[in-house]
């Protein structure tokens, strides 16, 4: 009777193999991660819109987006001029808040509110308080 005995190279390639196989099978596809067709909800808020605060007041915001989450950065919110800080929102769908901010380098004027954007994604109504007062924003694009 012969007995053979593998060679410490056949050792290591089966070893090897055997290792290489395990990791290939142990890898899946990370479903956590948005795909590159995903739409991000924010597209439908960038842009310039045309606003009419109170029905009297309008001016022309633009809306941009922060990050890769759910912000977007408003300039020129309530007409307060491009120099001022940009204002942000948070938005879930169609509808936004406005987290209480500062949006000028003096205390004043504080800002906080919310805003839901129509079905067709031409109109976004904000309602918010700055300066103390409450204010209606329709804004069009």
């Amino acid at each position: 009777m012969i007995t053979i005995y593998p060679s410490k190279k056949a050792s290591h390639f089966f070893g090897s193999l055997l290792l290489i196989t395990s990791f290939l099978s142990s890898c899946s596809k990370d479903d956590s991660t948005p795909s590159a067709t995903s739409e991000d909800s924010r597209n439908r808020y960038l842009g310039s819109w045309l606003c009419v605060e109170n029905g009297t007041t309008s001016f022309t915001i633009n809306i941009t987006k922060k990050g890769i989450a759910d912000t977007l950065l408003i300039d020129n919110f309530s007409g307060y001029g491009s120099t001022a800080p940009l204002a942000y929102a948070i938005v879930n769908g169609n509808s936004m808040t406005i987290p209480t901010q500062n949006i000028t380098i003096t205390a004043v004027p504080i800002i906080s509110g919310s805003g839901i954007m129509n079905s067709a994604g031409n109109k976004i109504t904000m309602n918010y308080k700055a300066d103390g007062n409450v204010i209606t924003a329709t804004c069009t694009h």
